[in-house]
């Protein structure tokens, strides 16, 4: 009989596992706390969080058998100079609790952890030593990784932000507790922006999302996109109308220091005296009326 213990404090949960013979036998797992409207922790805090969490995550595991050997994550990827200060709470326990029995200890990449329980959970471990896809979408990371006999290359990435940190964006935006991914699958209850990703070549940038909810929010919707996700489309139209009120707005605002004026190049400026020349090509354009909202159809 093998027992393993696994202990993981690389993300926003201090976890820890026991395995028997290839078979979850024992698991616990505890969030660390973010403050409302808060997106994310910085490193020393959530280090701080994972060490004082760890005894209470711990407690109780040994009547699941002594272990034989201890696995725990020890850096985002195999890769000289990756290196995040939270796994240093996981190392030390795990380290501690191998060195106290005995036992072998093993140390594996946050990456290859979520390569290794994707398999674990599809029932392909015979995998392992094979060549395959795989996604790797978590927090901070939004990868497609190609995978042959256990070395890793990432054939393709996000070029600004993740997956994981769009779903996180916009939920707290929304109001909701970070992390976000468990309520805003609730929300949105199957509707998809129609946005797509920008591709470039095998990578990708997920920032549009983003802005697109951003938008949406701003113009007074926030409330509508919370609690009723099917009005989406009716949402994107308004903000649109949003955006553009928005821009008059602002030209009628400084109305009063000027003659608008809209040069072929599509500036639009104001001036005090004719003869003002366009901010942009320097040439002095035609007068076209006072009336912003006339202006910017």
């Amino acid at each position: 009989m093998s027992v393993a213990l696994g202990i993981d404090t690389s993300n926003y949960t201090t976890s820890a596992a026991v395995s028997r013979d290839g078979r979850i036998t024992f698991f616990r797992k505890k969030l660390l706390d973010v403050g409302n409207g808060e997106r994310g922790l910085r490193q020393s805090d959530a280090l701080f969080q994972h060490v004082t969490r760890l005894p209470e995550i711990l407690e109780g595991i040994s009547a699941d058998g002594t272990p034989d050997a201890v696995g725990v994550s020890t850096k985002p990827r195999d890769a000289e100079g990756s290196y995040m200060p939270c796994f240093l709470a996981g190392v030390s326990a795990a380290s501690s609790a191998a060195s106290a029995l005995g036992v072998p200890l093993y140390g594996f990449s946050h990456q290859r952890g979520h390569i290794a329980a994707a398999l674990y959970s599809a029932g392909r471990e015979d995998l392992l030593n094979g060549r395959f896809l795989a996604f790797h979408l978590s927090g901070g990371t939004h990868e497609l990784l190609l995978c042959d006999n256990g070395d890793i290359k990432i054939t393709g990435k996000t070029l600004d932000i993740s997956a994981g940190q769009l779903i996180d964006r916009v939920g707290v935006a929304t109001g909701l507790g970070f992390p976000c991914g468990a309520e805003m699958e609730k929300l949105s209850a199957g509707v998809l922006p129609e946005v797509r990703p920008v591709l470039k070549g095998g990578d990708c940038n997920l920032s549009g999302f983003e802005n697109r909810a951003s938008d949406m929010l701003r113009g007074g919707n926030g409330d509508r996109f919370r609690n009723d996700p099917r009005g989406a489309r009716k949402i994107r139209k308004n903000a649109g109308s949003a955006r553009r009120r928005r821009r008059v707005e602002r030209l009628s605002a400084v109305g009063a220091y000027g003659t608008l004026r809209m040069h072929h190049c599509r500036t639009a400026f104001f001036v005090r005296q004719r003869g003002g020349r366009c901010p942009a090509c320097r040439t002095v354009p035609e007068r076209r009326g006072a009336d912003p909202a006339g202006e910017l159809k």
